[in-house]
């Protein structure tokens, strides 16, 4: 029996690379249809934001700070050398969102998923599941509900011990031998919807929080697929049973965490982005 293709609105942040490498992932599945694209600005667009960045920023600290900007800075750099040399254009993986927007012709909403306008988006477009990844907004149960099939969520850290954001940095921080990238539903609470499945990362000691990063990404989108095509084909999905005394919940780091982190770990190494921006996407998927 041939089964239609899933629509799927996609949920992302707005140069996160795990949101861009979801949707990379995603826009090459034949089985999928991405019908749209709610995207949340990285730096929220309301008024007085700009005190709240200020204020995060200070939280950081301006090193920590320095270093996102002087990341994002080596992203843009590997997608000049993309489009000024053919070659790597034609067979690099991680390609900018805009450009797969446009290929595709992927309608998009910006803004607060929970406002009206995003709700009548969602209905307008119809799509059977909607899929968070790296989406730095919380979803109001009205949201929630209106899908068909539900909301499922890429996390990047192994539940329920690194709920909240950025786990591939705290479980380098806390020095861990393993990270992890958990699939779940979204429910009214934060991360604490049904697991659907799991994945740990092996820590090596050369390993840094963007190539975790990287790998929670691939590896999520690769679980998230095959839980799509066991609810294509009306499959049971496996459930986790939940121990109390594991919960915990990460913020966003402060100065003093990411001073820590420095000690014994490299944030990013520019050589290991290139490689990763330029290389071939059958490669990446086989690794």
């Amino acid at each position: 029996m041939k089964h239609k293709k899933q629509r799927i609105i996609l949920l992302c942040t707005k140069g996160n690379l795990g949101s861009t490498i979801v949707l990379n992932m995603l826009s090459i599945a034949p089985e999928l249809e991405i019908v749209g694209i709610i995207q949340s600005p990285a730096v929220p667009a309301h008024k007085g934001y700009k005190a709240v960045l200020k204020k995060h920023l200070k939280n950081m600290g301006w090193r920590f700070s320095w270093l996102v900007v002087w990341q994002r800075f080596i992203q843009l750099l590997g997608h000049a050398l993309a489009y000024i040399i053919p070659a790597l254009r034609r067979g690099t993986f991680y390609r900018r969102s805009a450009t797969i927007i446009k290929e595709h012709n992927i309608p998009v909403f910006t803004g607060d998923i929970n406002s009206t306008k995003a709700l009548n988006f969602i209905k307008q477009h119809q799509s059977d599941i909607l899929v968070s990844a790296y989406f730095n907004q919380i979803l109001k149960e009205n949201v929630i509900a209106l899908p068909q099939q539900g909301v499922l969520n890429i996390h990047p850290g192994y539940l329920p011990a690194y709920r909240g954001v950025m786990g591939y940095f705290w479980a380098l921080k806390n020095k861990e031998n393993c990270a992890g990238v958990s699939l779940h539903w979204i429910d009214a609470g934060i991360d604490t919807g049904a697991l659907i499945a799991q994945r740990k990362i092996t820590i090596k000691p050369n390993t840094t929080q963007h190539q975790l990063h990287i790998k929670s990404a691939i590896i999520g989108t690769i679980m998230l697929r095959s839980a799509l095509k066991k609810i294509r084909h009306q499959q049971p999905l496996p459930t986790f049973s939940i121990n109390a005394r594991d919960i915990s919940y990460y913020t966003l780091p402060k100065e003093q965490d990411f001073e820590h982190y420095m000690q014994h770990r490299r944030f990013f190494r520019i050589r290991d982005m290139i490689a990763f921006l330029l290389r071939p996407i059958s490669k990446k998927l086989s690794s």
